[in-house]
């Protein structure tokens, strides 16, 4: 993964809530799984004759959930920012660019949104609507098909951030 985009989804995540929640959010976050891989990793009762019987919810766990979800909506202000002004604007090498992706861990698209014309990938697009329109974002053809791999990256990133910090 590219390093600048890490430390761009790591930046974002460290801005106050009220600003994360400002944007839509793009991604969906398994919290369940995240959560049960964090009480794994760091559950301070994980050793303990009756592990299975810990109703969830310590401050442990608060405190990590409360990480990823900042980590995910820090990943929606940079797919925010792809979708207002392009995937140029973040100036990262390589991430307007098809890559194989993998199944995702924690984070994913919602993809049956991005071919809206108001708010997905799709909107203010010229051909949106129109006989030359592909339909599909993912053609080397298609006008906006830099930003639907950008997005792609951003959230392949937002999942290996996320797997780090477990």
């Amino acid at each position: 993964m590219n390093d600048r985009l890490r430390n761009l989804i790591e930046r974002n995540s460290v801005n106050p809530m009220v600003e994360l929640l400002k944007v839509k959010a793009h991604l969906s976050f398994d919290e369940e799984k995240y959560g049960n891989d964090y009480c794994e990793r760091y559950c301070p009762n994980k050793y303990a004759e009756y592990e299975w019987e810990c109703p969830g919810g310590c401050r442990t766990w608060d405190e990590g959930m409360r990480d990823g979800q900042r980590k995910v909506y820090g990943a929606d202000m940079l797919i925010e920012t792809v979708l207002r002004e392009g995937y140029q604007v973040l100036g990262v090498s390589g991430l307007n660019e098809p890559s194989k992706t993998e199944e995702r861990e924690y984070a994913d698209i919602y993809w049956d949104e991005a071919y809206n014309s108001e708010e997905g990938i799709c909107a203010g697009c010229k051909l949106f609507g129109k006989s030359e329109c592909l339909e599909d974002i993912f053609s080397t053809k298609c006008v906006r098909s830099g930003d639907a791999f950008a997005v792609e990256r951003i959230t392949d990133a937002v999942n290996e951030v996320l797997v780090c910090s477990l």
